[in-house]
């Protein structure tokens, strides 16, 4: 017992050497860790931006089918705003309708368009690719 004693003297330096040591690794730790949240925030945008990519991709290549019904002259992204002007005209909403009109207005007209209540199978599939498209149409650029 009276070595332990006789020794904490030298052994009190130390302590304080390794409590700041362990302050020092705290900081590096809280500093890392709010780097990861922030590369995770940035992960979760990007993740967000490619599914939305991803959508458009999907209905992109449904699209050639829907400008079929009506061929125009567009390309690249006139083509795009083709498709998505047909699909407003499709659903009977006005382009640049908020996604608010474009959804009150699918919800009462799909019951009577399903083909299980009696609607046309085929105009179902073009009302629908309308409004996926419009889907991934709002999704990509911002509800509103």
């Amino acid at each position: 017992m009276r070595e332990l004693a006789s020794s904490w003297p030298k052994l009190a330096p130390r302590r304080r050497q390794l409590d700041g040591l362990i302050a020092s690794q705290e900081q590096q730790l809280a500093q890392l860790r709010s780097e990861a949240s922030r590369a995770q925030a940035a992960l979760d945008r990007l993740r967000g931006d490619q599914q939305a990519q991803e959508v458009v991709d999907r209905l992109e290549q449904g699209a050639p089918a829907f400008v079929a019904a009506a061929p125009t002259a567009a390309t690249g992204s006139d083509a795009f705003l083709s498709c998505y002007r047909e699909a407003c005209e499709e659903l009977g909403v006005l382009p640049g309708s908020g996604w608010q009109e474009v959804r009150a207005t699918w919800r009462p007209k799909v019951i009577n368009w399903h083909p299980y209540q009696g609607g046309d199978s085929r105009l179902w599939v073009c009302r629908n690719a309308a409004y996926q498209l419009l889907v991934a149409w709002y999704e990509f650029n911002g509800a509103s």
